[in-house]
């Protein structure tokens, strides 16, 4: 291409950036504006500004990175999906496949190799139940309880303290009360009874005589 042709080319280009410009608004920008643009583009760009743009670059592929990347992790949902796929499509294998030793074998090293998952899923498991469990008893409120006063208390409170006076109680008290009774009495007060007694015996063989 002729000196003459790229000038021309140029020029076509800036006419056309100029229009477009005034359509999108900006009526300020002219011929001059599009080839000082194009000029600065033109000119390589010193170390600085190479570095600067690399740094650039770097920095926002870095975050598209960032962005792009997955949550990583394995939850119980995850898991179980994943373990009960695993457990399926081996049934599926002993049930299709016409040499049942060669599924068996298939089925007994994919179980071994999966173990530590399902080990993970179960521990997973079991704390999330005792983490719910500990909640729930944490929640329920607690009723203090008021012990009963003994003064107050009626014959089934006091028989469960074991202060009531029953039949065996009385019985007890009672026995005792007799004993000392017998113990103290007047000396007296024997003797006449004893008398009594005596004369009550005398009539009663005085009848018998008759």
């Amino acid at each position: 291409m002729t000196s003459q042709a790229l000038l021309k080319t140029t020029s076509v280009r800036s006419e056309i950036t100029v229009n477009l410009c005034h359509r999108a608004g900006l009526d300020e920008v002219d011929d001059g504006d599009v080839q000082d643009l194009l000029e600065s583009h033109a000119e390589p760009l010193s170390n600085d500004e190479l570095i600067e743009q690399d740094k650039a670059s770097q920095e926002k592929e870095k975050e598209v990175d960032e962005e792009e990347e997955p949550v990583r992790g394995l939850d119980i949902k995850t898991l179980r999906e994943c373990l009960g796929g695993i457990e399926k499509a081996l049934e599926t294998l002993k049930e299709r496949d016409p040499n049942p030793a060669k599924s068996s074998k298939v089925a007994h090293d994919v179980e071994k190799s999966v173990k530590i998952y399902q080990e993970t899923y179960d521990e997973k498991t079991r704390k999330t139940k005792q983490s719910t469990r500990s909640s729930s008893q944490s929640d329920m409120p607690a009723f203090p309880v008021t012990p009963a006063d003994p003064t107050t208390a009626g014959p089934t409170t006091s028989a469960a303290n074991g202060s009531t006076a029953g039949p065996s109680s009385i019985s007890s008290f009672l026995k005792p009360m007799k004993c000392a009774d017998l113990a103290t009495a007047d000396p007296s007060t024997s003797a006449s009874d004893s008398a009594d007694d005596n004369v009550l015996s005398s009539s009663a063989h005085s009848a018998e005589d008759e």
